[in-house]
């Protein structure tokens, strides 16, 4: 089944169901706001249905500095377009979320189809709360991994995640996960923890590596930001008092058949890929702070087969830098730094990164509806031996959600 055929029926699900409210038999409530979708409420509040659509128009350039200039690329593209829709089944405790892709640029390239279905679906996923600040998830979505991947692409405040996202991102899995809340006092602390297959979204097969642990700790010691502020990016809520989150997570990938874990080209023979992440953020009267480290490390990170291309997991380190600040209510000015740098185990095969990326950012209707644009002046070298070469991109995005 095809993404256009799955948003022919739920729209046509949503006419059927506007027209029976208004046809006076009223099964269920029907409400809306823009940035809050469609929602669906059964009369009996027995389900309930929220759909939500957004998309990311983008503009990019890039073209080297030195050691000449030359090699303009440009392109215009939708970034990423998803369908998405959530909602608790006979209770409250018992929610659900499925989200589709609809953007060639938003699915894995380098899936193959003797082992992948197409990447379509992201987020299939069942979360029961069966005890006060405790749940159980089953099915398929993200992993509790580093902040800025957890954070939706829809939240973030650069044009798009940074290169030690790209490089040390756990992204989805299928599997069961376990979140707990505690609270003492104004401190709060969580922890999550996840057993999952290792391969990635919505495999085929899942016989080919071993699995997956995942594991996350997370401590707000001047208790909850406003409105989940923890979870998305730029103080556009102008936190009356400091807020500041802290969190470290770890994932085992036993017998990896991927270069990431979950993401990445398929290597030759298993290897085990281990994963650690530390970051923080901090937010203060518009201002806000991010900071996060990276490690993986693998014990065979070179996968080679006579005859053919020699790939790798990347087999190093990373950190990633933040800040920004609101100048109005609407407006919003950032810069990062990051910095990725493999171990010598694979450095004959890529070299270290750096970037620098400034941003500037109109919001309309906080990140429901906004523009973006930011520039980046990159470094980096394809092996430790190569030339350095430097890039700048330009990027121009909306960002529209419903």
């Amino acid at each position: 089944m095809s993404l256009l055929h799955v948003v022919c029926m739920y729209f046509i699900f949503t006419i059927f169901c506007i027209s029976n409210v208004f046809g006076g038999q009223e099964p269920m409530k029907v409400y809306g706001s823009f940035g809050e979708g469609i929602n669906f409420i059964a009369a009996d509040s027995s389900f309930s249905t929220k759909i939500r659509l957004r998309f990311q128009s983008q503009i990019n350039g890039q073209f080297d500095t030195e050691p000449d200039l030359r090699n303009l690329k440009a392109a215009a593209l939708i970034r990423r377009m998803r369908l998405r829709f959530e909602g608790f089944a006979l209770s409250t405790n018992l929610q659900y979320k499925v989200q589709l892709n609809g953007s060639n640029e938003d699915m894995e390239s380098n899936r193959t189809p003797e082992l992948d279905n197409p990447g379509i679906l992201r987020d299939a996923v069942l979360q029961w709360t069966f005890l006060p600040g405790t749940s159980v998830w089953f099915g398929q979505t993200k992993l509790p991994g580093n902040r800025e991947r957890v954070v939706s692409s829809a939240n973030q405040e650069f044009v798009d995640r940074s290169n030690l996202n790209r490089t040390f991102n756990l992204d989805r899995d299928i599997g069961i996960q376990v979140h707990n809340q505690w609270n003492l006092g104004s401190l709060i602390v969580r922890e999550a923890i996840a057993l999952s297959t290792g391969e990635g979204r919505n495999r085929r097969a899942s016989s080919l590596g071993g699995w997956c642990f995942t594991g996350k700790a997370e401590i707000l010691p001047f208790g909850l930001f406003t409105n989940k502020g923890e979870y998305f990016q730029g103080d556009l809520l102008r936190e009356p008092t400091p807020k500041l989150a802290i969190a470290a997570s770890y994932a085992f990938n036993n017998q990896a058949v991927r270069t990431g874990g979950q993401l990445g080209e398929y290597l030759y023979s298993p290897s085990d890929i281990s994963t650690l992440f530390a970051d923080a953020i901090f937010k203060y009267q518009g201002l806000a702070v991010t900071a996060e480290y990276a490690r993986r490390s693998s014990p065979t990170p070179i996968s080679s087969k006579a005859g053919s291309k020699t790939i790798f997991i990347f087999d190093g380190e990373g950190i990633n830098t933040h800040i920004s600040y609101m100048i109005t209510d609407k407006l919003q000015c950032g810069l990062r730094y990051t910095s990725v740098n493999p171990n010598v185990s694979i450095e004959s095969l890529i070299g270290p990164r750096t970037d620098w990326t400034f941003v500037v950012g109109h919001y309309f209707k906080g990140h429901d509806l906004k523009i973006q644009g930011d520039i980046s002046y990159i470094s980096e070298q394809s092996s430790k031996v190569s030339n350095i070469k430097n890039s700048i991109l330009t990027r121009i995005q909306t960002d529209f959600t419903f």
